[in-house]
């Protein structure tokens, strides 16, 4: 059995979530706990088909509150209800965003002394489009000079929690993407290791894409300036 559960925030999802689900299972991840973050009625036959998937958990709400909230209502569950079975969660995105190996892969360079673990993706890639290397590059420079702290990737999804830092997320201010620059934030001040590790740059052009440029970048950019002190 899998030393940690798998939690997937979940918006609108397109087929790829049942496929990654799928992937993941056959990978013996025992517990899958998918967040419905008041998805659209009309992917209910989705959520339907979760459902009877016995190693899924389908948490759900009616209203769209985002992704950081997502994260914290199956960061809550888990910690009510599986973390003596369990040493922590990691977080993926729905979309394929990152593969089932990079996954794997974050949970094997795990050592007992890690609290907290970032898969981080390599922008400078020739396929990557340059207004996401610029964007990368300014955010990780401008989260060192605040912060102190160098860190690649400010926006990667994939991130493993231990049971001791997941506690501290709940305490974590934020509803939507810019919930995961607060957790960057608070844990670079209370100086917990970031541990990072190099992970597949996975580049899809998807019009359905969740992130809302100028809204969530004002946002991310905010939180970044606001939480100095």
């Amino acid at each position: 059995m899998k030393k940690f559960v798998i939690l997937i925030p979940v918006y609108n999802p397109d087929g790829c979530l049942i496929r990654l689900i799928s992937s993941l299972i056959q990978e013996n991840f025992s517990k899958i706990i998918i967040v419905n973050d008041g998805s659209d009625i009309k992917y209910e036959p989705i959520f339907s088909l979760i459902k009877e998937i016995d190693n899924c958990i389908l948490l759900e709400y009616k209203t769209n509150q985002g992704k950081g909230h997502a994260l914290k209502y199956g960061i809550d569950y888990y910690l009510k209800h599986l973390s003596k079975t369990y040493q922590g969660i990691i977080t993926t995105d729905a979309d394929f965003q990152h593969s089932v190996k990079d996954i794997i892969n974050i949970e094997n360079n795990f050592k007992k002394d890690d609290k907290f673990i970032l898969g981080v993706r390599n922008f400078q890639l020739k396929n990557i489009p340059i207004n996401r290397k610029l964007g990368n590059r300014l955010t990780s420079f401008l989260f060192y000079k605040l912060y102190h702290t160098k860190v690649a990737d400010t926006q990667s999804g994939l991130r493993l929690f231990t049971n001791s830092s997941l506690k501290k997320c709940l305490k974590i201010a934020g509803d939507r993407f810019e919930y995961e620059m607060m957790v960057l934030i608070n844990f670079s001040k209370e100086r917990l290791q970031i541990k990072q590790i190099p992970i597949e740059t996975i580049y899809f052009k998807v019009k359905s894409s969740k992130f809302k440029i100028i809204r969530d970048s004002y946002q991310i950019y905010k939180t970044l300036f606001q939480n100095i002190k």
